[in-house]
């Protein structure tokens, strides 16, 4: 009867590895989910070269989308760097690997409230004892995570209003376009072949 009582807190755990697993995932290979996603009103060029009208970070590789709604994603990996001008070429902003390092934390807590769920699903009180401190270990790291993100929007935020395009920074996975997308559209960038 007493195990009755662990239920609860055995789905809630569980739902927070299915959380922390989706955004896990992220960029490039879930283009609607993304850390934090920047606007430009005016072209900007990534890397000097390449104009893109918006672009986002994701944690394991930066998209940039052009005029056309290309969508064209760095190679994989973390810590990555991300560098763009504004079309005269007069000023270049660099998102530094020092910024998007720490997305790396994300996994980890996904890792971490995995072993929580399964450290949760035993009857004895020794394991029990584990999985509420592993759950408090996953909470702490989504809650740095959080946090990271937090910085990394406001850091991203900051620099690309150096580039005097008429930049927009939101946090993502938020809403980066005022016009509506048709289902065929939203069905086509949710899940790209």
């Amino acid at each position: 009867m007493a195990r009755l009582f662990c239920i609860p807190g055995v789905t809630l755990i569980f739902l927070a590895f299915v959380l922390n697993l989706i955004v896990s995932i992220s960029l490039p290979y879930l283009p609607a989910l993304d850390i934090t996603r920047t606007r430009f009103n005016q072209t900007a060029l990534e890397d000097g070269q390449n104009t893109m009208r918006e672009l986002r970070f994701g944690i394991w590789s930066p998209c940039y989308y052009n005029l056309e709604d290309d969508r064209t994603c760095a190679s994989t990996g973390y810590a990555y760097n991300v560098s763009a001008t504004d079309s005269g070429r007069s000023n270049q902003v660099t998102i530094a690997a020092s910024w998007t390092r720490g997305l790396a934390v994300h996994p980890v807590a996904t890792v971490v409230s995995l072993l929580a769920t399964a450290l949760a699903l035993s009857e004895h009180v020794t394991v029990a004892l584990m999985a509420t401190l592993t759950a408090w270990l996953a909470s702490l790291l989504t809650f740095i995570a959080f946090a990271i993100d937090i910085a990394l929007y406001v850091w991203t935020r900051r620099q690309f209003r150096k580039l005097d395009v008429g930049s927009h920074t939101k946090p993502g996975p938020g809403k980066s376009q005022n016009r509506s997308i048709p289902a065929s559209a939203l069905a086509s960038r949710l899940l790209p072949i």
